[in-house]
């Protein structure tokens, strides 16, 4: 026998559903609600269930966060259902079936689509001069508009106020000598929803510098399908960065040096290179902790000696991004450090990210400019390795084992773990005309292992090379390297011939 018992949402209601698994008793089943709807904030809701025998909630939907508790024994029991955060605009459903025995009670779960306003400014920043502002605007519901502060200066000329369109203000010359802000208070009608979107005039003297996340192109390629290069500062106060100021000095001396040296000086058309201004708390970067910066930086010792560097990669991706930079693997990125001491890092991942990391001094006669070349070139464009000593002992089966790794992906062909001319990577130069100083060379002690077992392809004692003491010269099979990895983003095909006859360091150096 089925008895049940539906009053009003608020009230118990009471199913009765014959005997229990027992076969003693006819079992009760009492259930608070009959529907349940969710903010899409992730909000909680309570029902009550109370059952004479033990009980479980089936059909709960992946989109719904926790149902606490969703079985239990006879009694009285307070169920909690906490949704997910959901931005969907449309509302979703689905049914619990709360199980007691023979009984069966529905619960209808819904959640509330995310309404609300999504108001965009053309411009972050209105010039000092004043002029149109204009507001792309998409609502879900009628609304009202009002400015809160800037005591007048910016005006509604807008005759109505879309659900999807453009909203147009008017804001008058800023003579002051600061920038002044004002908000858009967008308020639903007939609701609680609330939006403000805040407005900001420049003043004459800020006007000329750059804010955090500008973006500007400091070159555009012309060939391929362009090969991109992210310069960001860290350590810049605002007051660096003026136009013309200490960012723009450095983003200039990097470009020039970046294109200084073969191959990359005769590929330079294949280049995109962005500016991205980050501004930092603190002025300069910290010594084993990092300062108040846009990205972090820090020396990772206290030791003025320790050239090397770290920062927090995430930060540096996310300012990619206001590039429309996406492609991490493929993108060189180059970060500044604002400070006259001397360092420079090369920060690599086994997917092949990487990022270069220099200061605005450099530690040998070649200077700044041999720390991007050495960073930015060797490394993060080419995937060169090391070519000097940064291990103690002999090679070791576990270095051999990521060296080949490595030379499967293309990288790293400018060292190898044979001496053997007809085994070494860049055996295929051996012997050609206009490359006769290429060959096997194992100095024992000097070249990546302080115990040897790793050889270069052309003796660094004769020819300074860039990867050993950031030299303006890269090695023969080290610009080939360069040049295939230039190619491949580039979206063109790349063949030994056509390198030998375009490489412009042919021949004796």
């Amino acid at each position: 026998m089925n008895r049940i018992a539906c009053i009003m949402l608020g009230i118990l209601v009471l199913a009765s559903c014959g005997l229990n698994e027992d076969g003693m008793s006819e079992v009760t089943l009492n259930v608070s609600r009959n529907e349940v709807w969710l903010d899409p904030d992730a909000s909680v809701e309570e029902i009550e269930i109370e059952s004479s025998t033990r009980w479980s909630i089936e059909g709960i939907p992946d989109w719904c966060g926790t149902v606490r508790p969703s079985y239990g024994e006879a009694g009285k029991w307070t169920v909690r259902i906490r949704g997910r955060f959901y931005e969907g605009r449309d509302d979703r459903s689905a049914m619990l079936s709360v199980v007691a025995g023979d009984c069966v009670e529905t619960i209808g779960l819904y959640q509330r689509g995310c309404k609300m306003i999504r108001a965009e400014l053309e411009s972050a920043r209105i010039p000092s001069a004043g002029g149109n502002v204009r507001v792309s605007v998409e609502s879900d519901f009628d609304y009202t508009l009002e400015i809160s502060g800037g005591d007048g200066w910016l005006e509604l000329l807008s005759d109505d106020l879309p659900l999807s369109g453009e909203i147009v203000f008017t804001a008058s010359p800023n003579k002051a000598d600061a920038d002044r802000t004002a908000s858009l208070v967008f308020r639903q009608k007939d609701g609680d929803y609330v939006k403000e979107l805040s407005v900001t005039q420049l003043s004459a003297l800020s006007e000329n510098r750059y804010y955090d996340g500008d973006v500007k192109l400091l070159q555009k390629s012309t060939r391929g399908n362009g090969v991109n290069v992210a310069i960001i500062g860290d350590g810049f106060v605002a007051e660096d960065l003026a136009y013309g100021g200490d960012l723009d000095e450095m983003a200039s001396l990097a470009l020039s040096a970046m294109f200084s040296t073969e191959p990359i000086k005769s590929y330079q058309d294949y280049f995109n290179v962005y500016l991205i201004a980050a501004e930092s708390e603190d002025r300069g970067i910290g010594r084993v902790t990092a300062k108040n910066t846009a990205l972090g930086t820090f020396f990772r010792s206290d030791e003025p000696t320790v050239l090397t560097m770290n920062l927090n990669a995430e930060s540096v991706y996310s300012y990619m991004a206001k590039a429309g930079l996406t492609d991490r693997v493929n993108t060189a990125v180059l970060v500044i450090a604002n400070t006259d001491e001397v360092g420079g890092t090369n920060i690599s991942y086994p997917d092949g990210r990487c990022i270069a990391i220099c200061t605005k001094s450099g530690p040998n006669h070649n200077g700044v400019a041999g720390v991007v070349n050495h960073e930015l070139v060797g490394h993060a464009i080419g995937r060169l390795d090391e070519g000097y000593v940064y291990n103690s002992g002999y090679v070791t089966s576990d270095y051999v084992n990521t060296l080949k790794d490595r030379h499967s992906k293309g990288w790293s062909l400018n060292i190898d773990t044979t001496d053997d001319p007809e085994q070494v990577v860049w055996k295929h130069f051996i012997g050609v005309k206009g490359y006769e100083k290429v060959g096997c060379y194992n100095f024992g002690g000097g070249v990546v292992f302080m115990g040897g077992g790793v050889c270069e392809p052309e003796n660094h004692f004769l020819v300074q090379d860039c990867m050993v003491d950031n030299s303006p010269y890269f090695n023969a099979p080290s610009r080939e390297q360069i040049v295939k990895h230039i190619l491949e983003i580039a979206g063109e095909e790349y063949s030994f011939e056509q390198f030998i006859r375009e490489d412009k360091l042919r021949g004796p150096h």
